[in-house]
């Protein structure tokens, strides 16, 4: 399966919708293959969800996310990790050893370190 990652240098972006390079993984059973920087700068959140549907890309790892963005991967079927910290390496190989979860942080070796926990705001809706 592809796995896209917004990138903050080798960091996953603290926002999706800010981010302006993807990094794109073919992750297979035991290990992470083929990876490439993908450039989508610029590109409105319903263009961007398509652009990544066209390369492949079946799960999209990030941190935080906008509803609208996440709407438009969700309409896509992209599957969304949301609100996940660390590096977009740890971050994949978490994936592969499925230890993966929203709101991860990810240490060294894609090992789990933590979990974010949001207090619900009255009179909101869900946060992802």
């Amino acid at each position: 399966m592809k796995v896209a990652v917004p990138l903050f240098g080798s960091r996953i972006a603290p926002r999706y919708d800010c981010a302006s390079d993807f990094l794109v993984a073919d992750v297979g059973p035991g290990s992470a293959g083929e990876r490439s920087q993908v450039g989508l700068a610029g590109l409105p959140p319903v263009e961007r969800a398509r652009r990544l549907r066209e390369l492949g890309v079946e799960v999209v790892i990030c941190g935080g996310i906008d509803p609208v963005s996440a709407h438009c991967l969700a309409g896509c079927g992209l599957a969304l990790y949301a609100w996940v910290t660390g590096e977009a390496a740890d971050a994949l190989e978490g994936l592969v050893l499925g230890e993966l979860q929203p709101r991860a942080m990810m240490g060294a070796g894609g090992r789990r370190c933590g979990r974010w926990r949001f207090r619900r705001r009255r009179g909101r809706g869900p946060l992802w």
